[in-house]
């Protein structure tokens, strides 16, 4: 079977170079997944049913190889093949893609499916043997070795969750920094493998916590894979912006260092795609065109190269225009295809608000002109920005046009001199309240006793108890009158003077503090607030 390549809504897919990128159990993933999406297709067209073959008869080679052992994958891609086929509707006339179909039927190898069943248990009882015998010599090395050495064998018969529960055992058995971090990175692979997006959080923040190891080089491509995780834990969670910074953060010099999830092409379509849906004008400036990091990344994609400079130059036609013809190429990923509609929708919406900006008002059919897009839809996306306050602004649909809100400036100079007078007689009289307290030295005493209804005993010898009289809500004034000073300067308790209920008859009420002289000048604001409101009147009647 030679390589087959398949369009995708104007869109290139090799799947055989796809492919390549990657290695380990994840490749097991993508192939099944793809062919379950494009089997999936509700269009059922040719294309789709001879790249469903065409993945499933890659997957079975991936499969049956002299070690294979996942005989699970196997079986799945055997019934996904032959669903298929019965779908084939391809004839010899047809011109889309007629050659790639595969005109031999995958049938069910019993024989290599025996052979893998019974390679599988005896390596199996070997390795679990070998790690009986290390733990009994209790050599902590040997014993971290061979619980790695099971997990493999596990990813290998493809069952991710017991592999994850030997690299979870290696806690106890790591004794040096780079075995802890080998130890993360494992947990973190197996973790994206079951799509348990929580744990790999956890572990890729602790990871970074790790103290870096001597070699720069090795720690800076370890860095850029705790990047890489977190990155698809922000995107599990719609969290664009978060999983763009943490995408971006990944060195170029990645590679296909982490190519068992990511390769570092797979790594700059990310960030490009979260960037821009989630950031501004000047953050697509600093972290996306004058970062050079990314720009080397984003070398190895030339696609999404040219798609930023044309976005950040304002050509919202060709980069609209591009993603709604990648959209399919994107949506044979394991991870971005479920995030690929909201992410597009909301550089949509970037572009609209964007492009509005700078007019007054706009047609909407010259406008969607421009947005390489419908009338009808633009009015749509529009109608819904406005209703988020998004949009400042107001559809007429009878003449199609999209017109800015204008602000009274007049208006709202007066509402802000209004408020800002409130605001400062509110402010002073609270200033001058403190100062009135503090120079009469006011204190206000709210205590309450507790009540014993019932009567209680003190002590261990039992003591008298009964109830208590509660004690009254008391407000004390205390005065230094120089006279009672010098009259009674040897008792305390008659240099102060107590009002327990006071009245309002009393010369000294709290009332009086607030009608105290020092307010007077308040009410000269209180008349320019006053001017200002009758000139909003007067303006608005106008």
């Amino acid at each position: 079977m030679h390589a087959a390549l398949f369009t995708l809504n104007d869109s290139k897919f090799d799947l055989d170079t796809y492919i390549q990128k990657y290695k380990g159990y994840t490749v097991v993933q993508r192939l099944l997944f793809i062919a379950k999406k494009a089997s999936g297709s509700s269009k059922n067209t040719n294309i789709d049913i001879a790249l469903t073959q065409q993945a499933c008869d890659k997957l079975v080679q991936v499969v049956k190889t002299s070690s294979g052992m996942n005989i699970d994958a196997y079986q799945e891609a055997i019934e996904i093949f032959t669903a298929a086929s019965k779908k084939d509707t391809t004839t010899t006339n047809n011109d889309n893609n007629n050659d790639s179909t595969l005109s031999h039927l995958l049938t069910t190898d019993v024989d290599w499916m025996t052979k893998a069943q019974t390679r599988s248990d005896e390596l199996k009882a070997q390795l679990e043997h070998d790690l009986e015998m290390f733990k009994q010599n209790l050599i902590k090395e040997s014993v971290r070795m061979g619980h790695n050495d099971l997990a493999s064998f596990h990813l290998q018969r493809g069952d991710p969750k017991s592999a994850l529960q030997f690299h979870l055992k290696n806690r106890d058995y790591c004794t040096t920094r780079k075995h802890v971090l080998d130890m993360t990175l494992n947990i973190i692979t197996v973790a994206l493998y079951l799509g348990n997006h929580a744990l790999v959080q956890s572990q890729a923040m602790k990871g970074q916590h790790i103290p870096s190891i001597q070699d720069d080089s090795i720690a800076n491509v370890d860095r850029g894979k705790l990047d890489v995780a977190l990155g698809l834990a922000h995107l599990s969670k719609k969290d664009y912006r978060q999983a763009a910074f943490s995408f971006l953060n990944v060195p170029n010099g990645l590679s296909d260092s982490f190519a068992s999830i990511l390769h570092v092409e797979d790594v700059a379509i990310y960030g490009t795609l979260c960037a821009l849906a989630t950031f501004d004008r000047s953050l697509i400036k600093t972290k996306l065109i004058d970062n050079e990091n990314v720009r080397s990344m984003l070398e190895l994609v030339p696609s999404m190269r040219e798609l930023v400079n044309d976005f950040y130059s304002g050509k919202y036609g060709s980069s609209l225009s591009f993603l709604n013809s990648y959209r399919q190429h994107l949506s044979m990923d394991i991870y971005i295809s479920r995030h690929v509609n909201a992410i597009i929708q909301k550089i949509n919406e970037k572009a609209i608000m964007q492009y509005f900006s700078a007019f007054v008002s706009v047609k909407l059919p010259a406008m969607a002109d421009a947005l390489n897009t419908s009338v009808e839809k633009l009015e749509k996306d529009a109608a819904k920005l406005i209703e988020e306050n998004k949009l400042n602004g107001r559809i007429d649909s009878h003449l199609k046009v999209l017109h800015a809100k204008s602000s009274n400036q007049r208006r709202q100079a007066f509402e802000d001199a209004i408020q800002s007078g409130e605001d400062f007689i509110s402010e002073a009289n609270s200033t001058m309240l403190r100062m009135n307290i503090a120079k009469f030295r006011f204190v206000h005493d709210d205590k309450n006793a507790k009540n014993n209804n019932n009567g209680g005993t003190r002590g261990g010898g039992g003591g008298r108890g009964g109830p208590r009289k509660k004690k009254a809500t008391t407000t004390s004034m205390t005065t230094s009158g120089s006279e009672n000073d010098s009259n009674n300067s040897g008792s305390s308790s008659n240099s102060n003077t107590a009002m327990v209920g006071r009245s309002t008859d009393e010369g000294s009420s709290f009332d009086s503090l607030l009608n105290n002289n020092t307010f007077d000048y308040l009410d000269d604001i209180n008349a320019i607030v006053n001017v200002g409101r009758q000139a909003d009147k007067k303006s608005s009647t106008k």
